[in-house]
């Protein structure tokens, strides 16, 4: 699906993105005014979602307009899920959670033959020797080193890391806490009325 979120709604943002729906954000794009809201869902056929209801009263004709009543991100999701948008996290990440550009499937080894390093602020697959137990276990759950190699260079440590790298801003995506928070409260939410009858 495709939304544009008005700035009352930002908290959404990733949560949609996370779930392989194609989301503007208004914030991102300086578009305050509500004509300018309006013109940018239209021209890009995305489905607005708002809280404004002076806006949705405006964009009450077109074909995709969600208006929420909520202010907090946990009752918005639900409210989402009632007007029956899936909200799965997708299994393949499409969509750039900073900037809605299109991710691509990379690896360390990958990014070195491009010339480009992998910033610090990656994660390690596995605890390097001397590093406390559990310490940033959530970005290492279930990843570990080619080969069961015990060798604690960074290299390789993160050559077996999944990656996905924005091709727009260059951000790079991993599976880690945030993703399990973001698992954690979709789990919470009903799945709306459509998702009973599959």
């Amino acid at each position: 699906m495709r939304f544009l979120l008005d700035v009352m709604c930002g908290g959404l943002v990733s949560y949609l993105r996370m779930c392989n729906h194609d989301t503007v954000y208004a914030g991102d794009r300086d578009l305050e005014a509500d004509d300018a809201v309006l013109a940018a869902t239209r021209a890009e056929d995305r489905t607005l979602v708002t809280r404004d209801v002076a806006l949705a009263n405006r964009a009450a004709s077109d074909p995709g307009l969600i208006l929420l009543e909520c202010r907090e991100v946990e009752a918005q999701l639900e409210e989402l899920a009632a007007a029956g948008v899936p909200l799965e996290l997708a299994d393949e990440p499409q969509f750039c959670g900073r900037c809605n550009g299109t991710l691509e499937a990379t690896s360390p080894a990958s990014e070195a033959r491009a010339g480009r390093e992998i910033p610090n602020y990656v994660p390690t697959p596995v605890s390097a020797p001397g590093s406390a137990a559990g310490e940033n276990d959530g970005h290492r759950r279930g990843m570990g080193t080619a080969g069961g190699d015990s060798d604690d260079s960074g290299e390789n440590r993160r050559r077996d890391l999944e990656l996905r790298r924005c091709r727009s801003c260059g951000q790079f995506f991993w599976r880690g806490s945030h993703w399990d928070r973001v698992e954690a409260t979709l789990s919470r939410i009903d799945p709306g009325p459509d998702a009973a009858g599959e």
